[in-house]
């Protein structure tokens, strides 16, 4: 089942990449895709049963992610591509990523993190920790504080549609605090990802579950470069 497979993708990221029977951490640059390059997903549901286990829903779909434009400015960043994610059941979503001019990071728009949508920024190389804090602002009497703490834990092979891909293991964990007078609450949510620089892109994102009841992996399948 691919979900479980999932997990034990994850577990190998602390071993590095192996190349030539060479463990090594070297990835290429981060790579810009161009307008009219695809990227097609397999998109699974999960929920988690009473111990935290990740169980299947047993819902699936295609994703595909075309590229739209590129190059532009938005949100207070630039050299922004916009992608356009379409399924099987006819839904669709703009996404944006921000991509360094040092070929070293990627930046994911959130859009759907309350209060307000950020940047979350990953980083390709090096490998290791990076903590950032993304909103430190009061709504009305509220004091709302949100960080991210990101793990780029090392590079491994990937097969993807018969080609094998170095790719790079990255998860995010954000918190946010609000705080009303004496009363403080904290939440968080885990976000994975893993990233081939070499096109420019992600092999797969792992979303938690939400107030749905349900958790999202979107694995690559195909891509089509232009």
């Amino acid at each position: 089942m691919k979900i479980f497979w999932t997990l034990s993708v994850f577990s190998v990221f602390l071993q590095g990449c192996p190349t030539n029977g060479v463990v090594t951490t070297e990835l290429p640059r981060l790579a810009q895709p161009k307008v009219g390059s695809t990227y097609s997903f397999n998109y699974y549901l999960f929920t988690l049963d009473s111990t935290g286990t990740m169980k299947s829903s047993g819902l699936s779909r295609t994703v595909v992610d075309s590229v739209v434009q590129t190059n532009f400015s938005y949100a207070g960043k630039k050299n922004v591509m916009q992608v356009y994610e379409t399924d099987s059941l006819g839904i669709a979503t703009d996404i944006y990523y921000s991509y360094d001019d040092s070929g070293d990071k990627i930046s994911v728009y959130l859009q759907d993190v309350a209060p307000l949508p950020f940047w979350l920024e990953l980083p390709i190389h090096p490998q290791g920790t990076s903590v950032r804090t993304d909103l430190d602002s009061v709504f009305g009497q509220t004091h709302i504080v949100q960080t991210d703490t990101t793990v780029n834990s090392g590079c491994f092979d990937t097969m993807i549609d018969g080609q094998t891909l170095e790719a790079v293991g990255l998860f995010s964990n954000i918190f946010t605090s609000s705080t009303l007078g004496s009363t403080k609450s904290t939440t968080h949510k885990i976000v994975h990802y893993s990233m081939a620089p070499s096109i420019g892109y992600f092999t797969q994102i792992q979303l938690p579950v939400d107030t749905s009841g349900f958790g999202s992996i979107k694995s690559l399948i195909r891509y089509v470069l232009r």
